[in-house]
């Protein structure tokens, strides 16, 4: 996902990168992909807590 990100931000022309400062670039970018890597995370809990929750009404109607 980083080298898509930075391949992305080579294929800008000059005009276009000369508006921003280099260090805005890179810590835009470092926030981008931090944001999207927690997001990821974040929805790989909340499909694992709702597994494990209907997991455990099927086992508590299974046993009763």
């Amino acid at each position: 996902m980083r080298v898509n990100i930075f391949e992305r931000y080579q294929s800008f022309s000059v005009k276009n990168t000369d508006k921003f400062e280099k260090a805005s670039v890179l810590t835009r970018m470092t926030t981008d992909i931090n944001f999207i890597h927690q997001s990821i995370q974040s929805g790989r809990t909340a499909i694992r807590g709702m597994s494990v929750f209907l997991f455990s009404l099927v086992l508590m109607f299974v046993t009763s």
